[in-house]
């Protein structure tokens, strides 16, 4: 069930990846405001896990711009290694990944870890994949 979005209260949003798209879900005192997933693309789907799960991000920022744009976000991931990406330094990646950081920019996010993102590995796995 989803609620209504509260303007003064924190958000959190948790993303994941699979092979065949992102998913995440924009929540608030660990209750779900909004949902989002989509498939990849013939060309993202040939893309390394890392490229995948940073895209993941990009899209989940992109999908809830309205609602975290301006304010602290706090993003939870499953993949340990898109943890560190945003916080080495920028020019230590391949061309992608800085671009897709570069989109990352304008949000105040915190990258943290979490084990079990049950909604947003849901809705990851979820899309149907069409060629």
């Amino acid at each position: 069930m989803l609620r209504i979005f509260g303007v003064t209260k924190s958000v959190s949003i948790e993303c994941d990846s699979c092979k065949d798209g992102p998913g995440a879900v924009l929540l608030q005192e660990e209750q779900s405001v909004a949902c989002a997933s989509r498939s990849l693309t013939a060309a993202e789907q040939h893309y390394a896990e890392i490229k995948r799960e940073t895209l993941t991000i990009v899209f989940a920022l992109e999908r809830f711009h309205h609602f975290v744009y301006g304010r602290k976000a706090l993003v939870r991931r499953y993949h340990k290694p898109t943890v560190a990406i945003v916080k080495r330094p920028f020019n230590k990646y391949p061309a992608r990944i800085q671009r897709f950081l570069l989109r990352m920019q304008p949000y105040d996010l915190e990258v943290s870890e979490k084990k079990e993102l049950i909604i947003a590995d849901t809705l990851s796995r979820g899309t149907e994949v069409t060629s």
